[in-house]
């Protein structure tokens, strides 16, 4: 393309911005899988990550989608129906790239970098009933807001246009995550390295032990990769997660709330069944963590995160679970259909 607003993504700053955002994409206690997505605005066009790449990709793999910022935010305030799919706003139409599903959320804010990540230790904070109370104390002399929870896309965006200030560059994401924004790449890093530290929560260390977990080579489940094995063997975290799902991403990867195989049943027993509706993944406590083996890319990565995040959660926190209208309003949606399709094409390529 000779339109020069594309040559900015041949530039060293855009390069710095990729790799910020492959830095925070290996990083699983930020981002897991293809979630979180980060943006910077540069001559009119907001360059945001595109909906079903992975942030970790961004320095190897064509990774940003530019927007047209101005007839986005124009759609936004004339609450245009088409805000709620960004891909109408693509500075090249021909992109085969979708922007994100949260294209709409990283227009709301006037800075010029913006990340959101979803922070294992925000998240632990985020699904508490009285989260907003609690987070004064340790976000303290920062301008931040809690944002309650709204389905992610315009929804969202209009909660968080309806709190925020010229000022605000923290947002606590109810039962979701954390965006901070600055008007450098330098800055905004910073202030979500702040924000990660001043967050941190205090941590049960589980013990995986040697797996004796018999999986017969014909079922349809396989080992969860090692490090997503925890949740399997952390009581407390069994019993704040088992009944209905924390965040957006658990449902749209792993399905609504989460699925444990009591001590009543087998395996081959819900196999037989249950063939057309198994879960895409599977608890059995006290012994193993399975992934359906046609489960998308990114599962495994998935259950890391609850393990993190059920592992910070104590005996005695109030946890705020998404409601069903929630998890049906997110499997229903057209956008998130398109990222669960890109990564089941991704998990057989």
């Amino acid at each position: 393309m000779n339109d020069s607003p594309f040559t900015f993504s041949e530039s060293s700053e855009f390069r710095k911005f990729c790799q910020l955002s492959a830095d925070l994409g290996r990083n699983p206690l930020l981002v897991q899988g293809a979630g979180g997505n980060t943006s910077i605005k540069e001559d009119g066009l907001l360059w945001v990550k595109a909906s079903g790449t992975w942030l970790s990709e961004a320095t190897e793999k064509k990774t940003m989608v530019a927007v047209d910022l101005a007839r986005l935010q124009q759609a936004m305030t004339q609450n245009d129906e088409r805000a709620e799919k960004p891909q109408h706003f693509k500075a090249d139409p021909t992109e085969s790239l979708r922007p994100s599903i949260e294209t709409v959320v990283h227009a709301s804010l006037k800075h010029r970098v913006v990340l959101h990540v979803h922070c294992v230790e925000t998240i632990s904070w985020a699904v508490l009933q009285n989260a907003e109370k609690l987070l004064a104390a340790p976000l303290g002399g920062l301008d931040w807001v809690f944002i309650p929870y709204r389905r992610p896309g315009l929804p969202l965006a209009r909660e968080i246009q309806s709190k925020i200030t010229e000022q605000t560059n923290v947002l606590i994401l109810g039962n979701h995550g954390l965006v901070v924004a600055a008007d450098s790449i330098e800055e905004a890093h910073e202030l979500l390295l702040d924000v990660h530290q001043r967050l941190r929560r205090s941590k049960r260390e589980v013990t995986i032990p040697k797996s004796n977990f018999d999986l017969p080579a014909e079922s349809n489940y396989r080992a969860a990769e090692f490090f997503a094995q925890g949740i399997a063997h952390d009581t407390i975290s069994l019993e704040k997660v088992e009944k209905g799902s924390l965040y957006p991403d658990h449902v749209i990867f792993l399905g609504s709330g989460l699925q444990l195989l009591n001590s009543s049943s087998t395996l081959d027993q819900l196999e037989r069944n249950q063939p057309d509706t198994l879960p895409k993944a599977l608890i059995i406590p006290d012994q193993a963590v399975l992934v359906h083996k046609q489960a998308s890319r990114g599962t495994d990565e998935m259950l890391l995160s609850l393990t993190e995040v059920g592992a910070r959660l104590q005996p005695d926190d109030l946890v705020q679970k998404l409601t069903f209208k929630d998890e049906a309003e997110l499997l229903n949606w057209d956008a998130e259909k398109y990222r669960q399709e890109l990564a089941r094409r991704n998990a057989s390529a």
